[in-house]
């Protein structure tokens, strides 16, 4: 991984973006060394001299994209809104705001999500565990939930907003920055009609 990680930014970026291609489009098993390689213009041994394996490289990418994905949210947790919905909003545009930048990760983690060869499956497990626990923490620390109805559960609410979240991500286009902010747009609608839906009316 050193020999990747001497490599200039750009040069790690074309290769990344490569892997995340090809693993996107194709189950981990389906996805191979060559087809990196030819992605990223170049030869397949140069991808073992930079990673070693193609699984370290797939969980390499994993690891690049939860600190990426996580990254923003975390550095302004100190200072996140206590209404929940607001929250899901500042978490949307930050995300949403990574993803102009890494077109690629989408589809990867959205593959990812359903990935279930042995030969990765413990450390996804690991991931998916870790991902939750996060998730969790961001939706739900220091939130107002007087807001909410009395007869409302917290924990399906969170369950549909990583569902919503879910079908989002795998409609989604990135064909343009425009059709993103659209469909960004189109996710705060239905957050904005949960808000409606869920909270008392004092709070609308």
């Amino acid at each position: 991984m050193e020999n990747f990680l001497s490599l200039p930014g750009d040069k790690q970026k074309s290769i990344r973006d490569a892997a995340l291609k090809v693993f996107g489009e194709n189950s981990y098993k389906k996805s191979s060394v060559k087809d990196i390689a030819d992605e990223a213009d170049i030869s397949k041994s140069m991808v073992f001299h930079y990673f070693g394996t193609k699984k370290d490289l797939y969980l390499y990418l994993v690891h690049y994209c939860s600190k990426v994905l996580t990254g923003p949210l975390t550095s302004i947790q100190k200072d996140l809104p206590r209404d929940y919905f607001e929250r899901m909003k500042v978490a949307t545009e930050k995300q949403m705001g990574v993803l102009k930048e890494e077109p690629f990760f989408l589809k990867f983690l959205t593959t990812m999500l359903s990935e279930s060869d042995p030969e990765i499956s413990e450390e996804l497990q690991t991931y998916r565990e870790y991902a939750a626990s996060f998730q969790s923490s961001y939706a739900l620390d220091d939130i107002d939930f007087s807001k909410f109805k009395d007869d409302v559960d917290l924990k399906v609410v969170l369950r549909m907003m990583v569902w919503m979240a879910e079908g989002f991500s795998r409609n989604v286009s990135l064909e343009s920055e425009d059709t993103l902010d659209k469909y960004i747009d189109q996710f705060k609608e239905s957050v904005e009609l949960l808000r409606k839906n869920l909270y008392k009316e004092e709070y609308l």
